[in-house]
């Protein structure tokens, strides 16, 4: 299924979409992805 999206939406759009359905099942988001990281950067940014 990941594959599938994946290569339909494309790379960025498709860890995007898996992170944000792992987080709505609480399946923990892919740790050391390029998204985990932005993400993480910009809510750093936002409680400062």
């Amino acid at each position: 299924m990941k594959k599938a999206i994946y290569w339909l939406m494309g790379e960025r759009a498709g860890r995007t979409i898996v992170g944000t359905w792992n987080w709505l099942w609480g399946i923990p988001v892919e740790q050391g992805g390029k998204v985990a990281v932005a993400v993480a950067e910009e809510s750093l940014q936002s409680m400062q």
